[in-house]
């Protein structure tokens, strides 16, 4: 029950309520009577037992075998920095690639988030299981210096270990940010600017029950089914795909109720003068167009079943 709970990030204060039913459910059982599982227990278990014996299962895996390790900093603001430490092998038992978690890597202090500071930690982690560097095959980390600068990094610590460990940026942030300079690019041209008013549609009718109400008539009278506007998140690329086809789907209300209504907000001034604009509607189907070529190889990059025979192929294309 408690590996239940963990495997599927139950909250821990579900096990009292689950202690109450399990003696009612199976009413006919004696071991299920006795059945004890409240909170406190529950985490004693699953840190005290559970924790440990997978841990000892992953460490004398990765001391026979060849692993990837992979790591990202927090973005957090406490005085402790975490640097999650993750291992990815190949299960011979069960003929599967996994990720498992190995440490926490947590560093503090004013040189916390350094590359000699979080290398000496990772260090640590593997001398402490006498795990050897020699196995470690990869490296998955994202783009910043910190972890691949070419003079002092994790990476130029970890070539000194082992010199024939790849060291993988995040092709999936390079995605990214190719996708946002291109619209930067495209918004310095046209002066539209694709995000802003993501942003401004989304807000202007987010609070508020009685704008939802009123676009909703006007997509009545546009002949369209009313669709839930859709908040864009300006670190996800995939996102703004979702947002764009949402916008053109309820843009004929959309624009109705912008040029057909009066305010004197400012963000209501701005969203009037682009819905007048027929040339906003244009850009948002270029965009709607274009942006499958980042999402598509994005998603195809974060898929979970291992799929680097494709990848060169798949990247190739894309560029």
């Amino acid at each position: 029950m408690a590996t239940l709970l963990a495997e599927h990030n139950i909250p821990l204060a579900f096990a009292k309520h689950l202690n109450k039913e399990i003696p009612k459910i199976f009413d006919d059982s004696k071991v299920a009577q006795r059945f004890s599982f409240a909170a406190t227990k529950t985490t004693c278990m699953i840190n005290g037992a559970i924790a440990p014996h997978f841990l000892k299962e992953t460490v004398e895996t990765i001391k026979e075998s060849p692993f990837s390790l992979l790591t990202d900093g927090s973005n957090d603001t406490g005085l402790e920095k975490m640097n999650p430490l993750t291992v990815r092998i190949f299960d011979i038992r069960n003929q599967k690639v996994e990720s498992r978690f190995l440490d926490m890597c947590a560093t503090t202090g004013k040189d916390a988030a350094t590359a000699a500071t979080i290398f000496d930690k990772i260090n640590e982690v593997l001398e402490k299981h006498e795990i050897p560097w020699g196995n470690c095959v990869g490296f998955g980390v994202d783009n910043t210096n910190v972890n691949v600068g070419t003079r002092n990094s994790i990476m130029t610590r970890v070539k000194q270990k082992n010199d024939a460990c790849y060291f993988m940026g995040c092709p999936c942030h390079l995605l990214h940010n190719i996708a946002c300079k291109a619209s930067e690019s495209f918004s310095d041209t046209t002066e539209f600017n694709l995000e802003d008013i993501c942003i401004d549609v989304y807000y202007y009718f987010d609070k508020s029950s009685k704008r939802k109400s009123l676009l909703d008539e006007y997509a009545e009278f546009c002949e369209i089914d009313y669709r839930q506007i859709i908040k864009h998140v300006n670190t996800r690329w995939l996102r703004v795909e979702t947002v764009v086809r949402r916008n053109l789907d309820m843009y004929p209300a959309l624009k109705s109720y912008f040029l057909s209504t009066s305010e004197s907000t400012t963000r209501f001034k701005r969203l009037k003068k682009q819905f007048r604009d027929p040339m906003v509607e244009v850009y948002h189907l270029f965009y709607q167009a274009v942006l499958p070529t980042f999402t598509v190889i994005n998603k195809f990059l974060q898929r979970e079943d291992p799929c680097i025979y494709a990848a060169h192929e798949q990247l190739h294309d894309f560029v």
